[in-house]
């Protein structure tokens, strides 16, 4: 099998992973070929639906998987995630076990399956302050679509948002005791404030400098999010929540 020590990206929806791919990629890790949305690997989240359609999950509705993906296969992954007809040379560092990944926030529910086919893989758990993540969502979902694949009805709900945001924090912060040094965690606020010791910690996991790559992308991120109203309830249940608390965040 090539390269058992991809790089995977793991955390809640609109939390950083897709600027977390993008610095990853500018510094050389090849994140893929066959990008659609958000940054993502068409191969990879094609599997992720197969693997999470079998446990009858969907991203809003997750659930842990352990099964294999059925719909893995090395010559599709070659020829669709590294693109090898049009970037022949691309399975390089799949080869060598090196500077290659994915990222899709259902990896987080679905890594349990990945570690199946790749043993030794590494993972990236970004995280960012869960009422920011809960408004996100909110604002995200009011401007899908009803039949869009990214729509749910439960997201109509800031606190079934933060809820959301807290399921998937958990289980990402449970891959720590299963994987050990290979897991490690990175604040999205820590990545925008530059913090030397955070950068310096991601830099030395992924064998990658990337702070020139970060002063490239970051700047585009730091943003105030628009005036909200009606969010007491979302403070009331961040202000009681402990995962909240102990990511080192406040109300």
């Amino acid at each position: 099998m090539f390269g058992k020590t991809p790089l995977v990206i793991i955390g809640m929806h609109r939390s950083g992973t897709t600027m977390l791919t993008q610095v990853l990629e500018r510094a050389g890790v090849m994140m893929g070929h066959d990008f659609t949305a958000y940054h993502e690997s068409n191969f990879f989240q094609r599997c992720n639906d197969a693997v999470l359609h079998r446990a009858n999950a969907t991203w809003d509705e997750p659930a842990v998987t352990n099964e294999a993906p059925a719909d893995f296969n090395t010559r599709h992954l070659l020829t669709e995630y590294a693109g090898l007809r049009s970037h022949p040379t691309a399975w390089w560092p799949m080869l060598f076990n090196k500077h290659w990944g994915w990222k899709d926030p259902r990896n987080t529910f679905t890594l349990g399956s990945w570690l199946k086919v790749f043993p030794d893989l590494h993972v990236i758990h970004i995280c960012r302050n869960g009422i920011d993540v809960a408004r996100s969502l909110y604002e995200r979902n009011a401007m899908l679509q009803p039949e869009s694949k990214w729509h749910s009805e439960k997201l109509n709900d800031l606190t079934q948002c933060f809820a959301l945001w807290e399921a998937y924090v958990k289980q990402a912060l449970s891959w720590k005791s299963v994987l050990g040094k290979r897991y490690t965690m990175v604040r999205y606020e820590d990545l925008l404030a530059m913090k030397p010791d955070v950068v310096e910690l991601l830099e030395l996991f992924c064998g990658r400098k990337l702070k020139h790559a970060l002063d490239d992308i970051v700047n585009r991120e730091r943003r105030s999010l628009p005036p909200l109203t009606n969010i007491e309830a979302l403070h009331e249940t961040a202000r009681n929540n402990q995962t909240f608390f102990r990511l080192g965040y406040v109300v």
